[in-house]
């Protein structure tokens, strides 16, 4: 026993020697320590090397996707414990593209909010800040944060565009070649859970319930958890072409400012779901738009959907959904917008 444990953690350092400079998100160091991310293990399969597959934390990252809220209305902000614990966390997350900022005081959040989109019930919010041209980097990590608290049993709120920008600056340090691109409100909630709509499979990938069901099962995966990724007005401005091995996310809509901090959050989702099913890789940029290329070490995993089979019963309820209506906006904090009624998507 104890040969095969350091069998295999020789096995994962000479990995993590190897692939270091490949995990890499944006072309900058991982929001997560590649440590934190990981762990691997030593596989003696006949394919031979290391498997792959995801820690405590990210595997509580995915649940997350699915009982994720977002919430308005909080019932108390959270204690002095948990706020340092998630700032500690939200440290972790930070690096030279994005950084969170979390701060907790009475009478703050009040203060900065327009006459729109307020939320009531907490004190805390966490200021995602991004060096300019880097929101992808942003929601990103912002969406890390989200799950995190999620997992902890916090509610969240992402919010884009009902503050003054103006006023957080007074309790939050901005630097000039940097940008406040969200901030994300806080807090515990015991009310009853609320989903909005989201998008359709077809909608978001052009794929039919035949072609979709046909993808391996980490591309499925995958695509079941981008469509669930909140957005400003939930307009998810993005769409998926799926290649044999790769999964290309294409930003089709600037969404009021806000469309690279949603592409950033439904990067996350997607990476997250294709690590469920065993499917590790990288983010690489095709023509401005990122592309997630699994590793090949994770590639003969890629039809295998038993990696963890006691959360066989939470796949299950993800299904194909055909065509749908328009999200409902009434969460959303960018006031006189018109909801579009239907989306046409052409995916090459």
């Amino acid at each position: 026993m104890i040969s095969d444990l350091k069998a295999a953690t020789a096995a994962a350092a000479l990995w993590l020697a190897e692939h270091r400079s490949r995990l890499r998100l944006l072309r900058t160091a991982t929001p997560v320590s590649i440590s934190r991310r990981f762990y691997l293990i030593n596989n003696s399969n006949e394919n031979g090397g290391v498997y792959i597959i995801m820690n405590d934390m990210t595997l509580n990252w995915y649940k997350s996707i699915k009982n994720r809220t977002s919430v308005r209305e909080f019932s108390d902000t959270v204690d002095q414990k948990t706020f340092t614990e998630l700032k500690k966390f939200a440290a972790g997350l930070n690096n030279d593209e994005a950084r969170l900022v979390l701060r907790s005081k009475d009478g703050v959040l009040k203060s900065i909010f327009l006459a729109y989109g307020r939320v009531a019930g907490t004190k805390g919010f966490a200021a995602v800040i991004t060096k300019k041209g880097s929101k992808y980097m942003g929601g990103y990590i912002g969406e890390a944060f989200v799950l995190e608290c999620t997992a902890r049993g916090i509610a969240t709120c992402w919010l884009g565009a009902s503050y003054k920008k103006s006023k957080v600056r007074e309790f939050v340090d901005i630097k000039e070649d940097e940008t406040l691109a969200c901030i994300i409100a806080f807090g515990f909630y015991d009310g009853k859970v609320k989903h909005t709509k989201k998008k359709s499979i077809e909608q978001l990938t052009g794929l039919n319930a035949a072609a979709f069901s046909a993808l391996p099962a980490w591309q499925q995966e995958a695509v079941n958890c981008a469509r669930l990724s909140p957005s400003a007005l939930n307009k998810q401005p993005w769409e998926l072409d799926i290649k044999e091995d790769s999964i290309e996310l294409i930003n089709n809509s600037n969404n009021w400012g806000f469309g690279g901090v949603d592409c950033g959050i439904a990067m996350l989702h997607l990476e997250l779901g294709a690590e469920f099913r065993g499917v590790f890789g990288e983010w690489k940029f095709k023509d401005g738009a990122p592309v997630f290329i699994p590793l090949p070490q994770s590639a003969n995993r890629h039809d295998e959907s038993e990696a963890y089979d006691e959360e066989d019963a939470y796949n299950d309820e993800f299904r194909y959904e055909g065509s749908s209506s328009a999200d409902d906006a009434a969460d959303s904090d960018i006031p006189n917008v018109e909801v579009e009624s239907s989306y046409n998507f052409n995916i090459g």
